[in-house]
């Protein structure tokens, strides 16, 4: 159960530091909630009545991240089935605090800046490829094992083993399901033609991504409403440095015709120049 312990005088100055009204979010600190946001553009529906202003995600060294983790998996490994004779069966696969450590690590390359570390260098994403694989089989290994062996334990140490197992699992999945896959999923939206691409581009496309990976379960109101709409204010240069990029993979004509028409039915790729 939670401790409620706070002091009014404590939930007070949580509320006065955090809660504003009628103030833009320009001019509050980060994890402010705003209550009729002061906004120059036209809002719709409930981001008129309220805003939030998210806190910065931290960073951190994605390298040291890795190799955190390599020494995490190195000590679990050490802890299979094959030693548990001579072994408590709490400090099998290290033990939950080990494998919970290494699923709090694994959560980490989610976060924006270490998801576009990964995109960006194929050092980190072969490197973590190498983990997930790693753990792939080593939960196939261990799950063969326990499979055949589960008849010499007891019903606590049984449990025990299965839970270790499925966490283990769950880390796996971490890695090459929310992570890997989606990195690959960016880059196939990404100008292929481009060796590095630019962090502003990731985060473009990684948020297209993650409405494309939901797409299919949205409940939308008539065939007009399931697509995906992209609204881009973009500075004078940043405008004709698009016009001149349309200009130079010749499809000035087509894009000319979308533009008459008021209906974009084919790509359009924006470059940032900051």
């Amino acid at each position: 159960m939670l401790n409620c312990s706070f002091s009014n005088k404590k939930i007070y100055s949580m509320i006065k530091n955090r809660f504003f009204i009628g103030k833009s979010l320009q001019s509050v600190p980060q994890g402010a909630l705003i209550l009729f946001p002061l906004n120059h553009r036209l809002s719709c529906g409930l981001t008129g009545i309220l805003a939030y202003k998210k806190k910065q995600p931290r960073s951190f060294a994605v390298e040291a991240l890795i190799q955190e983790m390599e020494t995490i998996f190195q000590n679990i490994a050490r802890d299979s089935l094959s030693t548990l004779e001579s072994q408590k069966s709490n400090d099998y696969l290290g033990g939950k605090k080990r494998i919970h450590a290494l699923w709090n690590a694994a959560r980490q390359f989610k976060q924006k800046s270490a998801f576009v570390a990964i995109t960006q260098s194929t050092d980190f994403y072969q490197s973590l490829k190498k983990m997930g694989n790693s753990l792939d089989r080593l939960v196939e290994q261990e799950r063969q094992t326990y499979e055949n062996q589960k008849g010499h334990y007891s019903q606590e140490i049984s449990q025990n083993i299965s839970e270790s197992i499925e966490d283990l699992q769950d880390v796996a999945w971490c890695i090459q399901r929310e992570v890997l896959r989606n990195v690959d999923q960016v880059f196939a939206l990404i100008d292929s033609s481009q060796a590095s691409p630019e962090i502003q581009q990731i985060e473009f496309f990684k948020q297209v991504n993650t409405v494309l990976n939901s797409i299919d379960r949205l409940e939308v109101r008539g065939r007009d409403s399931a697509g995906i709409s992209f609204l881009f204010v973009l500075t004078r240069p940043e405008f004709s440095d698009f016009e001149t990029h349309i200009v130079s993979h010749d499809v000035n004509e087509s894009y000319q015709k979308e533009n008459n028409s008021l209906c974009f039915k084919m790509p359009i790729f924006v470059f940032l120049s900051r």
